[in-house]
């Protein structure tokens, strides 16, 4: 039986992850590969989907960051405690934004988590007081001009000096918000248009590098948004799929490129500006890759419940399934079992069609 990732974390040498397709938190160690069952979130369907997209780390607790779920989730790995904190403003219908993608990813800076919104109409940050703040002046200026005012930001996000920058590609923009001043703006505005805008950022060698996947570019600005340089890499990736990418990682002086719809992993080097297949699927088939992360020069893309492990020079060194035994998945329903006292109800819960599935 395998386990689906949707959001993760590296915690020291483990590997934190909420699963796609059903309530649960579990831990993965990176040496081993062996998978533990943590626990399951609380208020939350057991079948429930697109629970989590991101989980990060700060001052020893887990913030799992909503995707469909009602509320973010913290938990204390050394208390064994989850919370649940609600992110909607007072009066907002907290209905409204779930299941329907609230936030796509989020980053930690300054002793704080910012959620970057996928549906949800803010930036919305959380410290380690458990304190919300929402910035949201950006937004006025995608009310302007569309009618579907929703963000849809993508996963990436880049910090440079206090500030926090992500990236829309339907609205062609990319997103800052100022820490220190708490005003947040659009910055780097096209023409709007679906797929139009950027789709990867990040922030390295005082410079930001962007990837417009409508272009076939990578471009690099610098910190006045001026541009430095410009680089097609659409001669170097073969032409099987969209030629799309989901995200970014950085490591050292080099930028790679994590695809979901081609058959190419690039990497971009600062210093030489050069554009470089990472590695090329071989049956020229896509890598449709939800996100990815380098740990002991080592990059781990990840796709439902396979892990690819690359060397950092594009050498393929193994896939992992993610097996999740069926002695997880009984701990989960244990944990239902003792919540109903002994006695668990078909409902939306606890599905007794989609149990007997799941462990047949």
């Amino acid at each position: 039986m395998n386990a689906t990732i949707q959001g993760a974390c590296v915690v020291d040498n483990d590997l934190y992850f909420s699963m796609l397709d059903i309530n649960g938190l579990c831990k993965m160690n990176l040496d081993s590969f062996d998978v533990s069952y943590v626990c399951r979130i609380p208020g939350e369907g057991l079948f429930a989907k697109h629970l989590y997209s991101d989980i990060k780390y700060l001052n020893d607790r887990l913030y799992l960051i909503p995707m469909g779920a009602t509320e973010i989730a913290v938990y204390d790995p050394k208390a064994d405690i989850c919370e649940k904190i609600p992110f909607t403003k007072e009066g907002e219908n907290r209905n409204e934004y779930h299941n329907k993608g609230a936030f796509v990813s989020a980053t930690l800076i300054d002793n704080m988590i910012c959620m970057m919104p996928y549906k949800y109409p803010s930036i919305v940050g959380i410290d380690e007081k458990l304190s919300i703040t929402y910035y949201d002046e950006w937004i006025c200026h995608i009310r302007k001009e569309m009618s579907d005012f929703f963000p849809f930001t993508r996963k990436d996000i880049a910090i440079h000096d206090h500030g926090v920058y992500g990236i829309s590609s339907y609205y062609n923009a990319v997103i800052h918000l100022d820490l220190k001043s708490g005003r947040s703006s659009l910055v780097k505005k096209g023409p709007a248009g679906k797929k139009k805008g950027y789709f990867t950022i990040s922030f390295i060698d005082d410079s930001f590098v962007l990837m417009k996947t409508s272009e076939k570019c990578i471009y690099r600005y610098d910190t006045c948004w001026n541009l430095l340089s410009k680089q097609d890499y659409g001669q170097i990736v073969n032409a099987s799929g969209k030629l799309e990418y989901m995200c970014s990682v950085q490591h050292g002086r080099a930028v790679y490129f994590i695809p979901f719809d081609s058959d190419t992993i690039l990497k971009y080097n600062t210093d030489t500006e050069r554009i470089e297949p990472l590695y090329i699927d071989e049956k020229n088939s896509s890598l449709l890759y939800f996100g990815g992360w380098i740990y002991e020069d080592r990059l781990f893309c990840y796709k439902e419940s396979i892990i690819d492990i690359f060397q950092l020079d594009g050498k393929h060194i193994g896939t992992y399934a993610i097996n999740m035994d069926k002695s997880l998945y009984e701990a989960i329903y244990r944990e239902l079992e003792s919540e109903s006292d002994g006695l668990i109800i078909e409902n939306e819960i606890a599905d007794l069609n989609s149990y007997i599935g799941y462990i047949s």
